[in-house]
């Protein structure tokens, strides 16, 4: 390019900058680039708790729009497009995150079943755990008996998702009676 294009650069419209950079003028996204930058970084820095969250939404914002450049329609205003990208990409994020925080929660909830799994197992720490009776027979069910949440949930005339969560609550409660008894002594 020329050293004299960027200087035309700022005198275009952003729509004109897009179509530039569609064909290919690196230098119109440049200027595209010094102009939506900030805008689209405060957008989306109102919308995410922290800095490194906006840092790597906006990167990804920018990826976006430079892989969809030949959807862009001329027709449209450049600024509504890149806030849709931007929805676009908050969503998968956040979407991402929720997955992430599940994943999380799966995890500690398998480390709290494996922690009591072993005394559930042999059936001693049933025989003097204070929980009510409905929890004591879910646990034994599912430790002792060895049987899937589809059996326990037959059993219950439930599903096997509530069978699952269910049991869940008992091994935490009883993780936590675990874990108060060993505090205490």
């Amino acid at each position: 390019m020329k050293a004299g294009h960027k200087e035309e650069n700022t005198l275009l419209t952003n729509e004109e900058l897009m179509e530039a950079y569609q064909l290919g003028n690196c230098d119109a996204f440049d200027e595209l680039y010094q102009r939506l930058a900030p805008r689209t970084y405060a957008y989306l820095r109102s919308r995410l708790n922290t800095k490194p969250e906006t840092d790597d939404v906006f990167q990804q914002v920018f990826l976006k729009f430079h892989a969809s450049r030949g959807h862009y329609d001329a027709h449209y205003t450049v600024m509504p497009w890149l806030y849709a990208i931007c929805r676009s990409v908050l969503t998968d994020y956040f979407r991402q995150a929720a997955r992430d925080k599940r994943t999380i929660a799966a995890q500690s909830a398998f480390a709290a079943s494996e922690t009591v799994a072993s005394p559930l197992k042999d059936g001693s720490i049933l025989d003097n755990a204070p929980l009510p009776l409905k929890q004591l027979d879910l646990l034994r069910l599912r430790f002792e008996q060895d049987m899937s949440f589809a059996e326990i949930a037959q059993r219950l005339g439930t599903t096997p998702v509530n069978a699952r969560q269910l049991v869940s609550r008992a091994v935490r409660r009883v993780a936590g009676l675990l874990k108060a008894r060993e505090n205490n002594g």
